[in-house]
């Protein structure tokens, strides 16, 4: 099955998408437009940056636990986001600015790095876990934080030397714990859809979910999303005619649904796939004038993303009554508005490395996957690849840390981590109204093999180019 399939006039209208009870942190996830959302995997700039042999880790894994709206008092950007964050491989937890966070696919740690962090001998459990790559880190909770912005911190040090096995084996082991989140997915908040027909038709149901946790990111219906194909393999009769270029940037689809749909396998016997659907958008040169901007939401109930500068949003899907239907693996990841280009971004993707880009693209370049990002180039270069089913994400985590503790220290029993070395996420994703692994697709959700030994080479693949 090809993963655009015919459209079809959707059995609902947009309005029609309404579930028996939103999931509260789609609703605020949605409205804010905020970059990051919690239990999502991001990196984490560390200042002072770490020295590391002739290199230095200047960004560091990390899960966000909680966000919070001009929280900081003293802050010169008093609008700004705040995030509570937990770094991986240590006990600590620090409070950060979204400025101070990139999306999981937006960096990857230099070659010469991991290198060095794969040939530095490690340390004891007892010596990594005392470590912390930044200082005054917080306590728990937001009231600790509150205090820590009023109070001198002068009193709180963390000491600017640290043994160069302390780093890296922490560094290690969050990078590894990373690569194995990044691997996993499931679908959450369960509903059934009761499709409406024509009349002397039978009516439907389907299973429907109101989000997914897809390796790093959290998403929900409503999301505007990249995804992997390139414009020129979804050219349909029913599509309207692409704008000038535009089959040479990505492709954009504002999810309505993500669903389940009965499949026939080879061998005659059915299975459950895990589908997404909605509108398809391109984008297209905010000066073309030779070109309609075609059908519009009249009434969206969360309002898009802001466009790259210089480009619109144009749906070409033939109306809001039209839906285009995908397999779940062709989902690239998020759009993330502004963050290309951006400050944070500028020592990666800058006036120089795009004009090298430009003239002479180099496969092994990371300019291209970062265009990817902002939909100036397709999705397939650069996109989350999950393949094991877990069934939440606190039970993702607590996987990955397990098999990170089993690789870094193997002589050490798990049960010796303690209670604040494991990662608190403010969510209930335990309910009983997630993707189950029956209904999962078994391919989903089979143990890839490789994932240690390519970790052991520190091959670690933050980014997909075909």
């Amino acid at each position: 099955m090809h993963p655009f399939r015919q459209q079809l006039p959707s059995a609902t209208t947009p309005e029609d998408y309404s579930v028996p009870s939103v999931n509260q942190d789609r609703d605020s996830d949605l409205r804010s437009l905020r970059h990051f959302r919690s239990g999502e995997m991001v990196w984490c700039r560390i200042e002072p940056p770490l020295p590391l042999g002739a290199d230095e880790i200047g960004w560091w894994p990390a899960v966000i636990q909680d966000y919070r709206i001009d929280h900081h008092k003293q802050s010169a950007t008093p609008h700004s986001n705040w995030y509570r964050i937990r770094l991986f491989g240590v006990t600590a937890h620090y409070l950060r600015q979204e400025e101070s966070l990139l999306p999981w696919l937006s960096y990857r740690p230099p070659p010469t790095l991991q290198r060095m962090v794969r040939d530095t001998p490690r340390v004891g459990m007892k010596e990594a876990f005392s470590f912390h790559p930044m200082p005054d880190p917080l306590n728990v909770s937001w009231n600790d934080a509150e205090e820590d912005s009023d109070n001198s911190r002068s009193s709180r040090t963390t000491s600017a030397k640290h043994d160069i096995g302390q780093i890296s084996t922490t560094y290690f082991l969050a990078l590894f714990v990373a690569s194995k989140i990044v691997r996993y997915w499931t679908a959450t908040d369960r509903w059934v859809f009761e499709g409406k027909v024509e009349e002397g038709q039978e009516p439907f149901e389907e299973v429907r979910f109101q989000g997914i946790w897809w390796g790093s990111e959290r998403l929900w219906a409503g999301d505007m999303v990249r995804i992997r194909p390139p414009l020129k393999e979804l050219i349909d009769e029913d599509l309207l005619q692409p704008s000038a270029m535009a089959e040479t940037r990505g492709v954009f689809v504002r999810i309505n649904s993500f669903y389940l749909e009965d499949e026939v396998t080879h061998e005659g016997s059915s299975e459950q796939r895990p589908m997404f659907a909605g509108a398809i958008f391109e984008l297209a040169e905010a000066e073309s004038s030779d070109i309609s901007f075609g059908p519009r939401e009249t009434s969206p109930i969360y309002p898009f993303p802001t466009p790259p500068t210089g480009f619109k949003w144009r749906m070409i899907t033939p109306s809001i009554y039209h839906e285009a239907h995908f397999y779940l693996t062709e989902i690239a990841g998020r759009y993330y508005p502004g963050l290309v280009p951006s400050r944070r971004l500028a020592p990666m993707l800058n006036a120089n490395t795009l004009r090298d880009y430009l003239r002479s693209p180099n496969p092994g370049d990371f300019t291209g996957p970062l265009l990817a990002l902002g939909g100036f180039i397709p999705g397939r270069s650069n996109y989350l690849d999950p393949k094991q089913w877990k069934p939440n994400r606190t039970a993702m985590l607590k996987s990955a840390y397990e098999a990170g503790v089993r690789k870094v220290f193997p002589d050490q029993e798990i049960g010796d981590l303690g209670d604040d070395f494991m990662v608190e996420l403010k969510e209930d994703d335990e309910k009983e109204d997630s993707l189950s692994e029956e209904e999962s697709d078994g391919e989903e959700h089979t143990e890839d093999a490789g994932v240690e030994d390519d970790v052991e080479k520190l091959s670690i693949s933050t980014v997909k180019s075909d």
